[in-house]
């Protein structure tokens, strides 16, 4: 992943319960994410995973969220160079 994309990232340690890492803020919003090494995926931010994330990633986009087996890091889609990789997106040609 391109380290100038990173957003945001969270020791797993901190937040691991099990087979689940569970990022949580004191009102009670909470985002859950697998407790797999190596896995990733798309997120759309909305308001509850806003707030859980305590507002370090911007409302209503989607971000890629990647467990290294340390962190759980979160990155900025870069839509101007978009690659079926990235953002799942199938080709129409």
């Amino acid at each position: 992943m391109d380290r100038k994309n990173l957003l945001i990232k969270y020791y797993v340690e901190d937040y691991a319960k099990g087979k689940s890492v569970i990022i949580k803020d004191p009102c009670g919003y909470l985002l859950s994410l697998p407790n797999n090494k190596d896995q990733s995926g798309e997120l759309f931010i909305d308001q509850c995973i806003f707030y859980a994330l305590d507002g370090k990633i911007p409302l209503f986009t989607k971000v890629l969220w990647h467990h290294d087996g340390e962190y759980i890091n979160f990155y900025r889609i870069n839509y101007n160079s978009d690659k079926e990789k990235q953002t799942n997106a199938q080709s129409i040609c």
